[in-house]
Parts: C-alpha cells; structure tokens; sequence
C-alpha cells in the first residue's frame, strides 16, 4: 500500500478557519526561573555591548539596530525560542569581533 500524498490544495486547507480545519500556533511556554535568569542576563548583556559599539562606531547600523532590539526584549518574560536567538546574536558579536575591538578601545 502506497502512502497518501496531499495536494498542494489540501495543504492550503489546514490553516483555513473557514473550513474547520485552521489549528492555532502552540503557546510558548514559559522557561524555569534558571533558565529565565540566564536568558535576562543575556538579553542585558547584548544590549549593552552592541550599544556600547554603536556608540563607539562599530559596526554602526547593525550594532545599533540589535541594542534596539535587545533593549526591546528586556524585562519581558522568556521563553526556549529565545535560547536560539540570543545564541545567534552571541555568534553575530563574534563574527563582526565586536567584543574584542570594544575591549581594545578601553
């Protein structure tokens, strides 16, 4: 017995409301008080080095556009999707050598 393959149309179905077949994105779920500790630790401390180089004129569009969006996130409850975004900003810092041109300024 071969497996059923669904149309291209059938796929489009499932997130219609109007047919009754529309599911609901899954709610994030809150993290433990350690992991949400280390994840508001984190947030503060992107937003302070990507500031301090957008001040210093590293990198300054992109610096000052993640200190916006990391100064956005603090105070706000995490979640896991936020493990993965503060890993890519951490790899985005080494990247552009932000970290170690900044500690070279002082």
């Amino acid at each position: 017995m071969q497996p059923s393959i669904l149309s291209l149309d059938a796929l489009d179905d499932l997130d219609d409301p109007a047919r009754g077949t529309y599911l609901p994105p899954e709610p994030l779920m809150p993290l433990p008080t350690a992991a949400a500790a280390e994840i508001t630790f984190c947030t503060s401390w992107l937003t302070y080095m990507f500031g301090r180089a957008a001040l210093a004129g590293i990198q300054p569009q992109i610096s000052l556009e993640q200190a916006e969006q990391w100064a956005g996130r603090m105070g706000k409850a995490g979640h896991l999707q936020d493990f993965g975004d503060v890993q890519d900003a951490f790899q985005e810092l080494a990247l552009y050598g932000i970290e170690e041109l900044l500690w070279k300024e002082r």
